[in-house]
């Protein structure tokens, strides 16, 4: 169940099996001019398994999440049945359209992680790739680039990343905090805590109100590459200084190179408008030097994911993961006086990274928690987090909404109008696919 059946350079799709993994398709799809984006899981995951559950791809403002890229699915049910959705379902008609005769069966499977059956055969979108054949290992992709801003205030920086939504120009959108830059910079537990301190300390220095601090401060960056050996080059280097927040946009031309001079403008025209600032490119090969890394390469494939067990460990998503974006600040309060009651975990670090999906009809609002998974008192405080944020939400008339039910179904457990209705549901989908509970015996969902 490891093959790629088959790539159709005219309709732009590929047909694949189950252990096919993203890097294996985009070494293929690369070479004809197409790409399936990666997810922010490292490229060796298995595009049906990380799809079926979720699939964050980091080109989420342009291509929405990867199951937007999914057309249809062959599905075997536990009773032995076999499934298929979309035009496929009429073997004369093709493999090419997400929609099929009657009522389209493929959302039933969506999140369904090993509840419903199994999938043995995807059919995905493929989209215009402008990088050749092969991706370069430390540089951005031909026809590429990328823009690293910082604001202010977090109101200011949602209204950049509303305004760069509606312009329709960005590959990848959103806000990073802080903490993610540690992931590029660490090897080992030990190592991250002590980075944190020298990091946290540059968090207010990006972002002055002024126009006057802000241009001495771009003309300072200039000045530091340019001399090596100046003062703030090596107080960057002493202090690891880096922005509190980062709202980096990623154009691609997939039609003409004149898209990306475009983009250029307008990014400039709102990051204006925004009170924001543009950081020059020179500071962008600072702060991968800072770091040990060049910040690029991570969008088009990932190998982030793994590095965040280095913080502390183990670490636990504890957030409303679609939201408008509008929502995000009371969002991010929220997350805040939460945390205050556990001194265990650093407020400081606790920011939440902010992604615009399908040009900004929503964001992506992942808040993550770093915890000692061999600390039985940091597990048990985990949970505790998990419902005070629900709760405090529910509080607030935030309802929270999750893609992946196995991640907020313990919180969900403590709010019973939803968990009653939720389970009710499901257990009627679970009865008619699998009446004899093959799939998990022993649990409901």
């Amino acid at each position: 169940m490891n093959k790629i059946i088959h790539i159709d350079e005219d309709n732009m799709y590929a047909i694949v099996q189950p252990y096919v993994s993203y890097a294996e398709l985009q070494a293929e799809t690369m070479k004809k001019g197409l790409w399936l984006p990666s997810p922010a899981a490292p490229s060796t995951v298995g595009i049906i398994s990380n799809m079926l559950y979720c699939g964050m791809t980091w080109a989420l403002c342009k291509y929405g999440f990867a199951r937007r890229s999914c057309i249809s699915l062959t599905w075997i049910t536990p009773k032995g049945e076999i499934i298929k959705t979309g035009s496929s379902a009429i073997d004369s008609l093709g493999n090419f359209w997400w929609n099929g005769p009657g009522p389209d069966l493929k959302g039933l499977f969506f999140g369904a992680v090993g509840e419903l059956g199994i999938c043995t055969e995807m059919t995905v979108k493929l989209h215009p790739w402008v990088g050749g054949p092969h991706l370069k290992a430390d540089d951005l992709p031909d026809n590429t680039k990328m823009f690293f801003i910082v604001h202010p205030t977090i109101e200011q920086m949602i209204e950049a990343q509303y305004e760069l939504s509606r312009a329709q120009i960005a590959t990848f959108l959103g806000c990073l905090p802080l903490n993610w830059s540690i992931f590029a910079s660490v090897k080992t537990k030990e190592e991250s805590e002590e980075f944190w301190e020298k990091r946290k300390q540059g968090k207010n220095f990006w972002t002055p109100k002024s126009k006057i601090k802000r241009f001495f401060l771009k003309l300072a960056l200039k000045l530091s590459y340019i001399s090596p050996k100046s003062l703030l080059m090596r107080l960057f280097r002493k202090l690891g200084n880096y922005p509190e927040r980062l709202l980096v946009v990623c154009i691609m031309g997939t039609t003409l190179r004149k898209q990306l001079k475009y983009g250029e403008k307008i990014i400039k025209d709102i990051v204006k408008e925004t009170n924001g600032m543009i950081l020059p490119s020179p500071t962008l090969k600072l702060i991968a030097e800072i770091s040990g890394t060049a910040p690029f390469n991570e969008f088009f494939r990932p190998k982030i994911s793994p590095r965040i067990m280095r913080f502390k460990g183990g670490f636990v998503p504890i957030f409303f993961p679609q939201e408008p974006l509008e929502q995000t600040p009371k969002s991010e309060h929220i997350f805040k006086e939460t945390l205050e009651k556990y001194p265990r975990f650093p407020t400081d670090y606790h920011r939440g990274a902010i992604l615009p999906v399908d040009m900004g009809h929503f964001a992506l609002h992942e808040m993550d928690i770093y915890y000692d998974q061999t600390n039985i008192e940091e597990l048990k405080m985990i949970s505790k987090i998990g419902r005070d944020v629900f709760s405090a939400a529910l509080d607030n008339k935030i309802w929270p909404h999750c893609e992946w039910k196995r991640y907020s179904w313990d919180f969900l457990n403590s709010v019973p109008n939803i968990a009653s209705t939720h389970r009710k549901l499901s257990e009627k989908l679970k009865q008619v696919v699998d009446p004899n509970k093959i799939m998990n015996p022993e649990k409901w969902i």
